[in-house]
C-alpha cells in the first residue's frame, strides 16, 4: 500500500508552524551580540514541543488521505435465448460457495493450494450474494415471464426450489475461470471460461460470462424435464 504525506497536511502544518514563529518574534525576544535571551530560548524551546505534538498529530489524521482507496467490482447479467417452459415458478433457494470465497474481497487462485485475497480490489456485495442475484436475473431473461422468482419477491403458494452448490467458481492459477456446480442435486456442471489475464476486471467478467454460461444450461434442464 503506497502511502504519503498530503499536500493539504503539508499546508496546514506550515502554517501553524509559522503562526507558531511569527508569534515568537512578536515578543521582541532576540538574540544580540552572541548573547542569547534566555527568555527567548525557553519560549523557542515551547514552540517546538508543542510543533512536534501538532506534527504527530497531523500525520495521524492525514492518515486519512493516504490510504488506499478499494476498487468495487460487480457481476454482469448477461442475456441468453428465450425458451418455451410452464406449470411451477422457479426459485432459487440457496447458493453454496467453496470456502474462503464467500466474502467482498475478491479471491484468486494460485499455484500450490494458495488464495491471492485482494483486499482493495473487492465485490459489491460477498460474492454469494453477487452469483445468487446474477444468476437469477440471468434466469429470469432465458424463462418466460413470471416463471422465475427472483430475489426478495414473493413467493407464490407453489414454487420449484432449486439449490445451487458450488464446488469451484475461482480464476488462477492458470488465465481462465473455472466453475463447477451441482443445482438440483442431480444436474453437474462444468464450465471454463479463457481470460485474458487474472486482472480483476478480467475476473469479473470471467465469472459474469460462465454464469450465464449455467443459466443457459439450468434453463435447458429445466424445459427437458417438465417436457419428459
Amino acid at each position: 500500500m503506497r502511502s504519503f504525506f498530503h499536500p493539504v497536511c503539508g499546508l496546514v502544518l506550515g502554517g501553524i508552524v509559522f503562526a507558531f514563529l511569527d508569534a515568537g518574534l512578536d515578543r521582541g525576544d532576540f538574540v544580540l551580540l552572541g548573547r542569547v535571551d534566555l527568555g527567548h530560548a525557553a519560549f523557542v524551546a515551547e514552540v517546538l514541543v508543542r510543533t512536534a505534538v501538532f506534527v504527530l498529530v497531523l500525520f495521524t489524521g492525514c492518515s486519512f488521505f493516504s490510504k488506499t482507496k478499494s476498487q468495487i467490482y460487480s457481476l454482469e447479467r448477461i442475456p441468453g435465448t428465450a425458451v418455451a417452459l410452464s406449470g411451477t415458478p422457479v426459485a432459487i433457494d440457496n447458493i453454496e460457495l467453496p470456502p474462503g470465497f464467500d466474502r467482498k474481497d475478491i479471491v484468486v487462485r494460485k499455484a500450490n493450494n494458495e488464495l491471492d485475497v485482494r483486499g482493495t480490489q473487492q465485490w459489491a456485495a460477498t460474492l454469494s450474494q453477487e452469483v445468487l442475484h446474477t444468476l437469477a436475473f440471468d434466469l429470469a431473461s432465458r424463462l418466460p415471464a413470471g416463471m422465475m422468482i427472483l430475489p426478495g419477491a414473493v413467493k407464490p403458494a407453489s414454487v420449484r426450489s432449486i439449490d445451487v452448490a458450488f464446488e469451484e467458481i475461482a480464476a488462477g492459477p492458470d488465465a481462465k475461470v473455472v466453475v463447477e456446480a451441482r443445482w438440483d442435486r442431480t444436474h453437474h456442471e462444468r464450465i471454463e471460461v479463457p481470460i485474458a489475464s487474472l486482472d480483476s476486471a478480467n475476473v469479473a467478467g470471467g465469472i459474469s460470462q460462465a454464469l450465464a454460461t449455467l443459466a443457459d444450461r439450468i434453463a435447458a434442464g429445466l424445459v427437458a424435464r417438465s417436457a419428459g
